[in-house]
Parts: structure tokens; sequence; C-alpha cells
């Protein structure tokens, strides 16, 4: 009997650990993991304040942080995003309360490092104002794989207007918007179903905080599509077309449309509601506030679909920019490794120091934005200057005619590129003429010429004589060549001569 409990007991621990991890570890527990690791640096803000100077100890760094976030959030995308001196002076507060409740005299020097010291850690000034990384295990096929994740709470960025404004990471806005394993899409409709419900109750005060929710999510949207467009500006490769781009552009677009009626149907709902409630009280504010917040999503929710709209075109044209691209070379310091990273790695006063001195040569000079009134009466009620007539003598030049075309080739050159395509005998890539070429020690601008000549043949009805040229440019393919200095699509020449067989052949 012992024995076969013995048995019985070991073909179970056999069972078990032969059961593969993917069975026991579901993918959305790796999804929740990574929800939880989101509010590890938020947490740690408290372990923090244990091991700061007395005089820092009392102050409670997690209520400072969620009081920014909530300030980031509501002032993003309404004109009044906020700057570093504007977040610390609405800290302020907020640390003489604290001062107050643990008996110690407020002080603006002291509570001013305190807001710097929070802000610092949520720039992670450690690391550089990298992201932070944590790591975790999770399973795959059976295997237990340790992996890194990068988090990023608080950055600063360029503002349309110049200047440099705080904004949350979308990790971070969805932690505080209880919305980290949800989808911009899918929280925009939940916001939006919410408020039709509260409606309809009549929960007029909790359907206007939804609303400014579901502005939030409409204005995040419309920044995460724009900056998914903006990729392919950059680098045409960086973005799949043919699959992804086609289809989030579909989904993107009947999501919008269906936003749009939604939140039509809800201003018309809202204004039902307000035609029967008596003008100026406090329901009636209300409802009139619901209806701007729903309007302003349908308005964002219109210049995102137009530019879906202008997506595709956008595609073709940098498709047709991004065929031949000649490979640049790399003389320049890499901006992040060798101008922000020791920037950043610096003091503030020394950082403002050294951007005031080479700002000037970084930007051109702009012209005002609107035109002043005072400054044209000023201009107007300064004393004439004299003009000095015979100041500076003038001598007379004479004028002759001129070549305005300034070549960048000689003659010599084109002849050199073009000896290369009249002495094809069989069909051959475009990359292996420019690498025997290349091989034959010609300059890089023959090799220039080389390309620029091919690209010419490659629409005959641009030539005026067709027939005259040395070879026929064909694209058979989709292959791709990457020489030291030049790219793009590796085309096939055909010789003039036996054009029509090789084709066949091809």
């Amino acid at each position: 009997m012992n024995e076969q409990d013995d048995t019985t007991s070991n073909t179970f621990d056999t069972e078990f650990f032969s059961e593969p991890a993917n069975v026991l570890w579901d993918a959305q527990l790796t999804q929740q993991l990574r929800v939880l690791l989101h509010a590890d640096r938020l947490l740690s803000l408290q372990s923090r304040d244990e091991h700061r100077s007395p005089e820092f100890q009392h102050y409670a760094s997690l209520s400072l942080a969620l009081k920014l976030f909530d300030l980031i959030i509501t002032h993003t995308g309404l004109g009044q995003d906020i700057e570093h001196r504007q977040a610390i002076e609405e800290l302020l507060p907020l640390l003489e309360a604290m001062d107050r409740g643990a008996g110690i005299e407020p002080e603006r020097t002291r509570a001013v490092r305190m807001a710097e010291r929070v802000l610092a850690t949520l720039y992670n000034e450690e690391e550089r104002r990298g992201p932070f990384k944590l790591d975790y295990t999770t399973f795959e096929q059976g295997e237990a794989v340790k992996r890194t994740l990068s988090v990023r709470l608080l950055e600063e960025r360029h503002h349309v207007d110049g200047r440099t404004v705080l904004r949350l990471s979308n990790e971070c806005a969805n932690l505080l918007l209880n919305a980290l394993t949800v989808n911009l899409e899918d929280a925009q409709v939940a916001a939006e179903a919410i408020i039709e419900w509260q409606l309809k109750r009549g929960r007029i005060q909790e359907a206007r905080g939804s609303a400014q929710w579901a502005l939030q999510h409409s204005m995040r949207l419309r920044e995460h599509m724009e900056h998914r467009l903006q990729d392919s500006r950059r680098d045409l490769h960086s973005v799949d077309w043919r699959e992804e781009m086609r289809h989030m552009l579909d989904d993107a677009l009947l999501h919008v449309r269906t936003r749009c009626t939604v939140e039509h149907s809800i201003v018309a709902t809202a204004r039902e509601q307000r035609e029967q409630l008596e003008p100026g009280s406090r329901q009636a504010y209300q409802l009139a506030e619901i209806i701007e917040l729903i309007e302003t999503c349908r308005q964002q929710h219109l210049m995102l679909e137009r530019r879906l709209m202008e997506a595709p075109r956008i595609f073709f044209e940098e498709q047709e920019r991004q065929i031949f691209t000649l490979r640049p070379l790399l003389l320049f310091p890499h901006p992040q490794n060798d101008l922000l990273a020791p920037l950043l790695s610096l003091p503030r006063a020394h950082v403002v120091q050294t951007l005031d001195t080479i700002v000037s040569a970084c930007f051109p000079a702009s012209a005002p934005g609107m035109f002043s009134l005072a400054r044209y009466l000023h201009y107007l009620l300064q004393p004439r200057r004299e003009a000095q007539v015979d100041s500076i003598p003038i001598q007379p030049r004479e004028l002759i005619d001129t070549n305005y075309d300034q070549t960048r080739f000689t003659v010599e050159m084109v002849e050199r590129a073009e000896h290369y395509l009249a002495a094809l005998e069989q069909p051959k890539r475009l990359s292996e003429v420019v690498l025997a070429a290349q091989d034959a020690g010609e300059s890089v601008a023959v090799l220039e010429v080389l390309v620029f000549l091919v690209m010419d043949y490659f629409d005959e009805q641009d030539s005026p004589e067709p027939e005259k040229l040395p070879v026929y440019v064909l694209k058979t393919d989709t292959q791709q060549f990457w020489l030291s200095n030049v790219a793009g699509d590796d085309v096939v020449l055909f010789p003039k001569q036996n054009r029509k067989e090789h084709q066949h052949a091809f």
C-alpha cells in the first residue's frame, strides 16, 4: 500500500514538472506584471523619503508627484502647458501645508529644494534622464526568460511657442487614468459610453468629469497617430505600410467616424436636457460645459480624420523622395551621445550658460509674430538720416554675358560614366556596374554621375530621343542594394541591342 502511494506521488510530481510553463503561465500574466512594474518607480518615492536628511523627512514625495501629474494632465493641450518653474510654484502650497502639519516653520528655500528633488527623481536625473530599467521574469515556450522594461514618468518637451513644457509619458498618464491595460481607442469608447449613461441617469456633475477625461483621451489619440505618421517622413522603412499601417489607418478611420457619431448624439442629449432646465441654474451651466468639452473632442477627431486621409499621399511622396538616397558621411557629432548626454550631466546653471552662447548660431533670426502698431509708430517718429551719396565711390563694371548653369560634374566625368553603360553586353544589376566602376578606381563623383544617369534613363518618355539611350532601365523586383556611397533599388540594366530577348528571360 505504501509502495502504491509512493508511485502515485511520483507520478503526480512527474506530470506536474513535465507540464510546459506556457500552460502554467498565461500570457495575460505577463501583461499584468508589466502593469505593476510601471507603479514601481512611483512607490519607490516613499522609501526615498525615509533616507532623506531630517529636514526633508516630513515631506510626502508620492503625494507631490501625484499632484504634479494631475496638473500636467489638466493643462496639457489647452494652451496652458506647465513649465518646470510653474510646477515648482504649484507644489509650494502643499509643501507649506506639510511644514505646518509637522509643526515646522515654513521656509521657501527648503520647499523649493524639495520640489526640485521630486522633479529630479521623476526625470531620472541619476541616469541622465534616461528611462528607468526594471528587470522581470516571464515564461515563453516552457522557458523562463528574463527581460528588461523601460519606463518613463516625466520628461521636458519643446512647445510650438518656444517654451519647454512638462509632459507625462503614456505609461504614466495611463497609470493616473487607471487605464494601463486599455489602449487609447478602447479607453475613449468607454469614457463616452460612461458619459451617455450618466446623462441618462441625470448624474450631470459626474458626466462633466467623464467629459474631461474623454477630451484627454482624444488629444492623446491624435498625438499618437500623428507621431506614427511623422515616423514615415523620417524613415520610410521604419513603418510597415503594407500590413501594419494599412490596418491601423482603416481601424483609426472607422474609430474616428464612429466617435463623431456618438459625440453628436451626446451633444444632442445634453442640449435637450439643458432646454428643460431653468436658464442660469447650476445644472444648466454644467451641461453647457459638457457640450463644449464634447464639441472639442469632435474637433480633435475631425483634425485626426483629415490627417489620416492625407496619410496615403504622404506615403507615396516619401517613397518617391527616399527611393534613391546618397549615404551621408558620418562627420558630424551625434546629437544625443556627443551633445545632449554631456549637457545633461552638467548642473542647470552651466547648461543654461552654454545654451545661451550657442543659441544664436543654431536658430535664425525670426520675424515678429504679428504687426505691432506701437513699434511702427516708433519707427516713423525716428529722425530721418541724411544719405551720404559720395561717401563711397562706386566703380562702374563692365557687364558681359555668361552661362548661369553651374555644373557640378565635368564633361569628362559624364563620359567616363557613360562608358560603363555603353560597354554592357549582358543585363546587369545597377549594383554590379557601380561595384565594377568602384573597383576600377573611379572617384565618388563618377559613381554619383553613374547613378544619376540611370535615374535619367529610367523613364524613356522623359527623353527627347529614347532610341539613342545606351541602356534600358527596368525594375523587375523589390531588391535593394547598399554600397559605401549610394543605396536604393537594384534595377536591371539591359543593353540596347538585345533588350527584348533578355526581357523574356527575366
